[in-house]
């Protein structure tokens, strides 16, 4: 009795499979194209496989990289690069008006960083941490002065030896060389902002790693460099405190 029972389940069954087979093609495909049609019922895992057709694949939105945020010195670099040829113009401060050249420094740190600089070169130069011209980085400003013994004139160092400047009556923002002999005879010295010092100061920073309260790795910055960096730990109270002296860890 029970061996008819169970050929009988197993005849309907068989009989039964084709038409659900049907019907599932069929809803598949009036209903939700998206999901494809049922394939096959394999004999060796007795699992229903789904095939769906690639342009029923529905794509999300086109998404571009979201590219790293540039560093404030290469924002500097990069405005100051955007506006060359830009024509002088004695006190012009703006791209519309034409640059002369406190200016147009003045424009790049303001538009490029957000730094109000003094409106005047020699302002400028009184401004800023002293750097030595062997301590040329890209970003500082550089003076000159080529109207007696006062600073009269400032750029914007590049590095390899080239400044961005907005030069004189009749002529565009555009770069020079620090070794062109009248440059060179006028150099008068470098000033590197206080915001650029502490972006740069961040960026040379190496870990500094304690093991049983010893010292084991140090910062790669100097003294002085140490004084001007605020929260350099950001998250790890136990190594610096929020001003320039230095904590041990508890």
């Amino acid at each position: 009795m029970h061996r008819c029972l169970a050929e009988s389940r197993r005849r309907l069954l068989l009989l039964g499979l084709p038409c659900l087979l049907l019907a599932g093609n069929a809803l598949a495909e009036t209903t939700a194209p998206w999901l494809g049609s049922i394939s096959a019922l394999t004999s060796q895992d007795s699992r229903m496989h789904l095939e769906v057709p690639r342009a029923a694949v529905v794509a999300g939105p086109a998404t571009n990289p979201v590219r790293a945020a540039a560093s404030p010195v290469q924002r500097v670099l990069d405005l100051a690069n955007q506006l060359r040829d830009i024509r002088y113009r004695k006190g012009g401060r703006t791209p519309s008006s034409g640059f002369d050249c406190s200016g147009f420094v003045s424009y790049v740190f303001n538009q490029g960083i957000g730094l109000s600089l003094p409106s005047t070169s020699a302002a400028q130069f009184e401004a800023g941490l002293g750097i030595n011209r062997d301590e040329l980085q890209s970003g500082d400003l550089v003076f000159f002065k080529t109207r007696g013994k006062r600073v009269s004139h400032v750029g914007i160092y590049l590095g390899d030896g080239e400044f961005i400047h907005a030069p004189s009556r009749g002529k565009r923002v555009s770069i020079s060389r620090l070794s062109t002999p009248y440059w060179a005879h006028r150099y008068a010295g470098a000033r590197r902002t206080e915001t650029l010092a502490f972006a740069q100061d961040r960026e040379a920073l190496k870990p500094v790693a304690w093991k049983d309260q010893r010292l084991v790795s140090k910062a790669s910055i100097s003294p002085a460099a140490l004084g001007r960096v605020l929260d350099i730990t950001a998250g790890s109270p136990d190594v610096f405190s929020a001003s320039s002296s230095m904590r041990m860890p508890r």
